[in-house]
């Protein structure tokens, strides 16, 4: 990866310390890469199925439960609460003037977690999802810290 960045952009990813730097990725935080997959992928011997194409066949919340299932072996996570499948939010609202702007949410400070995304059955959702279920496990890990309280003197 690190060659073929500096084949396209020479001095700019050539850093000192040996970092890539972040920029050249996609974004300023580097995290997503998709942007250089072009430049840096593998030849393929033939085409592939597009993820996308398998993802329009699931409903919207087995798309999220594919994602899900994928978080509790890796990390050994807990399983989520019934109420997060119960009241997340995975299709844009009749409302129009909903935002569709994916989203986790606590709602209190022990399990009621919630996720508001809309999935469409793409590639893209399919990394949000990753994504928001990645801040709502942050959420559930660490609800129980204590509260900033200033000592008085």
């Amino acid at each position: 990866m690190r060659r073929k960045l500096i084949q396209k952009y020479g001095a700019v990813a050539q850093r000192k310390d040996g970092m890539i730097p972040a920029h050249l990725l996609g974004n300023m935080w580097a995290q997503e890469w998709g942007n250089i997959y072009d430049l840096v992928r593998r030849p393929q011997p033939r085409p592939l199925t597009t993820s996308d194409k398998i993802l329009q066949q699931q409903n919207h919340r087995k798309t999220v439960r594919a994602v899900w299932g994928k978080f509790l072996p890796l990390a050994r996570l807990e399983a989520l609460p019934d109420t997060f499948w119960q009241r997340s939010l995975f299709t844009r609202p009749a409302d129009p003037t909903s935002s569709a702007t994916p989203a986790p949410g606590i709602i209190d400070s022990d399990r009621d977690v919630r996720l508001k995304v809309c999935v469409h059955g793409t590639t893209d959702d399919f990394i949000t999802v990753h994504h928001e279920l990645g801040h709502t496990y942050y959420y559930l890990a660490y609800r129980k810290q204590p509260g900033y309280s200033r000592r008085r003197e």
